[in-house]
């Protein structure tokens, strides 16, 4: 079966901030909320082509969501979705529980990373520009936002050591992580899970070029052209609604074909 390994936000599902930018009056199924408030949403139509996909694809969400972030989502609640990869590739879910294998090794591998995590956190707590509170992201990201956010990663990258973690911004959110903590590498820990599987993967942003690199097929809305290892790409220059539909319609198209081509017997079948 085709693995399609995927970011979430602005790649499958949109935030309020896009709906109301974009003045979308498309009918929508809320795909992140609380009880106080709802998060992210995709449109019914891109809801009912992404039940279909997931019965012919093995999907793999692939977020910096925090565990209690993802759980409050439909992916988590309502999908068949048997694994997702979470905390920026730090926790591999498996039917909804946490996988212990993967924990240890996560956690072996950002060990040496920790001191200057932890670091950080006390930096960015007296940083004069920062606009919300530090987060620890499943003890495995720091997190939080600035009203100048050139200034903050300057400070953060003239204090910390680039050896041990990397840092990343995305607007005014500011990003603390171990260096062996990216994407790129958990998706290189599920090609040996699944060794024998095609990997589809689309994403939206800087966090998620490394495993788009990575991919056998790769769907991509950023700026910059992608260098890629060995697949191809497929590149979008369009707002993140129209993408987040298009990601879904490009995979089942793909994926339907393969299904229907000599009975699934055939690596990859162009867009």
């Amino acid at each position: 079966m085709t693995v399609f390994a995927s970011d979430l936000n602005n790649t499958i599902i949109f935030s309020a901030k896009k709906k109301e930018k974009y003045n979308c009056t498309k009918e929508l199924i809320c795909m992140d909320s609380t009880e106080e408030r709802e998060f992210a949403y995709m449109t019914i139509e891109s809801y009912e082509r992404f039940r279909k996909l997931i019965q012919i694809v093995k999907f793999i969400p692939m977020t910096n969501c925090s565990m209690e972030q993802y759980a409050r989502t439909r992916f988590f609640k309502e999908l068949p979705v048997e694994y997702a990869v979470i905390t920026g590739g730090g926790l591999l879910l498996h039917n909804k529980k946490i996988d212990t294998d993967w924990l240890s090794k996560t956690l072996e591998l950002i060990d040496p990373s920790m001191d200057e995590l932890w670091k950080s956190k006390r930096i960015l707590e007296k940083d004069p520009n920062r606009c919300f509170i530090v987060k620890s992201i499943d003890g495995m990201i720091t997190y939080t936002r600035s009203s100048n956010h050139i200034e903050t990663v300057k400070r953060l990258r003239d204090s910390l050591d680039p050896d041990k973690v990397w840092i990343n911004n995305i607007g005014e959110k500011i990003y603390v992580l171990p260096k062996e903590l990216t994407k790129g590498k958990a998706l290189q820990r599920l090609r040996k899970l699944m060794p024998d599987e095609m990997f589809y993967v689309a994403g939206d942003s800087s966090f998620d070029v490394s495993m788009l690199q990575q991919a056998d097929v790769a769907i991509w809305s950023g700026k910059e052209d992608i260098s890629m290892l060995h697949g191809f790409c497929k590149k979008y220059d369009i707002n993140e609604i129209d993408f987040c539909e298009q990601v879904i319609i490009d995979i089942l198209k793909v994926s339907s074909e393969k299904e229907n081509y000599c009975d699934g017997d055939v690596d990859i079948l162009p867009f």
